[in-house]
């Protein structure tokens, strides 16, 4: 696992990256989970998930891999076999699927990123609300084991004084007696008894003082997480609301049959290979002002 600003490697295998800037990968990605905030270049995509704020550009091909982007997917020289791929700006590719594979999925004009960033988002929140639910009731628990060690020491204090003044009273009292002497001494047994519980109390006292500011501050660390999670809530609230762009799939080679191309309110399946299209989601109003939507390919 791997978090960074940013991120320049020759190549990136068995990987989890979380990387707050762009990703640069000079050779291939393969077998591994991607989460940027940035855009990500790379010769070839393999076996990955790939969940990106910005652009991707990718030399050579995408393959068994599931691509999810807030910008556009750029594989302009190379192809995209047996993967799902969403951009909400766009896509352009040379070729698609390829007979005997896997069907490939593209989306056009959907800002899945920002869907799954809220959902990751919204379990945060769910946890960070569980953590703060859970600090409440061990403060409560601390204050209430605080309230009773102080109703403790107010008994003992009041025992202590009671001890004090009768051990005084004693030895005032003239002649000292051998049933004097022993009540002296049986007194000043338990007021030593009674002072190193005193002591202890005190000690207690002091661990739980210390408890109640340690929760205390985890208490205000799960508030300053929860400020960020709910500005993070607000922009991607913003970017989902966001009016919807006019994306375009562009293919300057050749798109399988069987390639399926979605876009925000239509999708259709590609039932023989084409070459040089582009694909568009288009709105068309019938009779009765009925609105329908569909997915048309034009020449390239």
């Amino acid at each position: 696992k791997v978090k960074c600003h940013s991120l320049n490697a020759d190549a990136i295998e068995g990987a989890q990256i979380t990387c707050e800037g762009n990703v640069i990968v000079n050779k291939g990605v393969l077998e591994s989970r991607i989460f940027s905030r940035g855009s990500i270049s790379a010769a070839y995509v393999n076996q990955s998930d790939i969940n990106c704020l910005g652009d991707m550009i990718v030399a050579r091909e995408i393959l068994d891999s599931r691509i999810v982007l807030n910008g556009c997917c750029r594989v302009d020289n190379g192809r995209i076999l047996s993967s799902d791929v969403t951009a909400r700006e766009g896509i352009r590719v040379m070729n698609v699927g390829s007979q005997g594979a896997r069907n490939t999925v593209i989306t056009a004009g959907v800002s899945k990123y920002a869907e799954e960033e809220m959902k990751r988002v919204n379990a945060l929140v769910e946890q960070n609300q569980t953590g703060f639910d859970l600090k409440i009731s061990d403060k409560e628990a601390v204050e209430s084991l605080e309230t009773e060690l102080a109703t403790w020491q107010k008994k003992i204090k009041g025992v202590r004084q009671k001890l004090e003044k009768m051990i005084r009273n004693l030895e005032a009292q003239k002649p000292m007696t051998p049933v004097k002497e022993t009540l002296i001494a049986t007194h000043k047994k338990q007021l030593d008894s009674l002072i190193r519980h005193t002591s202890d109390n005190q000690a207690d006292t002091h661990k739980l003082s210390k408890l109640t500011e340690d929760v205390r501050e985890e208490l205000a660390e799960i508030s300053k997480v929860n400020q960020t999670v709910v500005g993070e809530m607000m922009v991607l609230r913003k970017m989902n609301n966001q009016s919807e762009t006019v994306p375009r799939i562009m293919n300057s080679g050749k798109v399988q049959s069987g390639t399926k191309l979605c876009g925000c309110h239509a999708q259709t399946i590609i039932q023989k290979t084409c070459h040089h299209v582009r694909a568009k989601e288009i709105q068309t109003t019938g009779e009765n002002n009925k609105t329908t939507w569909s997915i048309t390919l034009v020449p390239g």
